[in-house]
C-alpha cells in the first residue's frame, strides 16, 4: 500500500487494497479499475517484481453502480464485489470518508484507516449493498446524513423517504471483480 500511495497516479484517485479471504489481494480505486488502466499496469509490474503474486491470487474490483453523480468509493467497490465478510483487512491511500468509515465499522471490516482522521466531505457516496446515497449534493449536514446512515445500518432497512439521503434507483452490482493473471 505504501508503494501505491507514493506513486503519482495515486495523487489523483484514492486506491484501496484488501486482503480477500485468507491471503488473496483485491485492488481498486475510486470508480473501480480495469486491467487496461495505466495505474493497473504499474501495480502489476510492482507485484511481479516483488513476487507478491506467488502463493496468492490478485483481483481487481470494478464499479458497482451507475447512479448519476454518486461516487463509487474504492472501499465500497471492494465490499460490493466480494462481500464484507470475505475481507480480512482493508487499507486506502487516503483517510476514509465518514460514510465509508461508518460502513466498514458497521460490517465489522478490519480497517487499516480506522482512527481519528476523516477524509474530506463527499459530493456523492453510494452504499455497496443497499439502495441509499449520501453526499453534499443532498440536504442536511454531513453529521445528519451520517446519523441517518448509522440508523440504516442499525435497522438494516432504508426508509421509504429518507430525511437526508436519497433512495437509489437500482441495486448495487455484486461480484463485479476479476482475477488478474501473471505470466
Amino acid at each position: 500500500m505504501t508503494w501505491i500511495a507514493d506513486q503519482p497516479f495515486s495523487k489523483n484517485s484514492n486506491f484501496t487494497v484488501a486482503v480477500y479471504g485468507a491471503n488473496d489481494l483485491i485492488i481498486t480505486k475510486v470508480g473501480g479499475i480495469t486491467d487496461k488502466a495505466d495505474a493497473a499496469q504499474q501495480i502489476f509490474a510492482e507485484i511481479k517484481s516483488q513476487s507478491m503474486h506467488t502463493g496468492r491470487r490478485i483481483f481487481l474490483a470494478q464499479s458497482f453502480t451507475t447512479d448519476g453523480s454518486v461516487s463509487n468509493h474504492a472501499e465500497m467497490c471492494i465490499l460490493a464485489a466480494v462481500g464484507a465478510e470475505n475481507i480480512t483487512y482493508i487499507r486506502c491511500t487516503a483517510p476514509n470518508c465518514k460514510f465509508c468509515k461508518e460502513t466498514l465499522q458497521a460490517y465489522k471490516v478490519n480497517n487499516g484507516n480506522a482512527g481519528p482522521l476523516d477524509g474530506k466531505s463527499q459530493v456523492g457516496w453510494r452504499h455497496p449493498f443497499l439502495r441509499i446515497s449520501f453526499g453534499t449534493q443532498l440536504p442536511g449536514t454531513p453529521d445528519q446524513q451520517l446519523d441517518e446512515l448509522k440508523e440504516i445500518h442499525r435497522t438494516g432497512e432504508v426508509p421509504a423517504r429518507p430525511a437526508y439521503g436519497q433512495r437509489s434507483s437500482g441495486d448495487p452490482a455484486s461480484g463485479n471483480f476479476f482475477e488478474v493473471t501473471f505470466d
